[in-house]
């Protein structure tokens, strides 16, 4: 269904225009609404319990290069500073979904994995 906006003419007059979705009709979008799941997430710091979810997140995020570097090792680092950021997790699931954190390669330059990174 589309949306009606105001359209004015050089006159100063002004009148309905109407807004559709190329090709989308009433029945393509209550087809959309269906799709829609609501889902409520969750925050929280990196756990210890996180760690096999993690590796798989890296394993999946890096692809083939995952083999140049030592994932295990990278995910000790991340949980080993259970303080900085964070893990995101789907209500009722306990493996995260996302995770996201910093990790400061200068502090951490003498360690295997992070000279492998460089």
């Amino acid at each position: 269904m589309g949306k009606k906006r105001q359209h004015s003419d050089d006159e100063g007059s002004t009148k309905d225009i109407e807004n559709s979705d190329a090709g989308a009709s009433s029945g393509e979008e209550s087809d959309f609404e269906k799709d829609l799941v609501n889902v409520d997430f969750e925050f929280f710091d990196p756990k210890p319990i996180d760690f096999h979810a993690m590796k798989r997140l890296l394993i999946s995020s890096f692809g083939d290069d995952n083999e140049e570097f030592n994932i295990s090792e990278l995910v000790d680092l991340i949980l080993e500073q259970n303080t900085i950021g964070s893990t995101v997790k789907v209500d009722g699931d306990d493996d995260p979904y996302a995770f996201m954190t910093v990790l400061n390669m200068n502090v951490h330059k003498d360690k295997q994995v992070i000279k492998q990174i460089r």
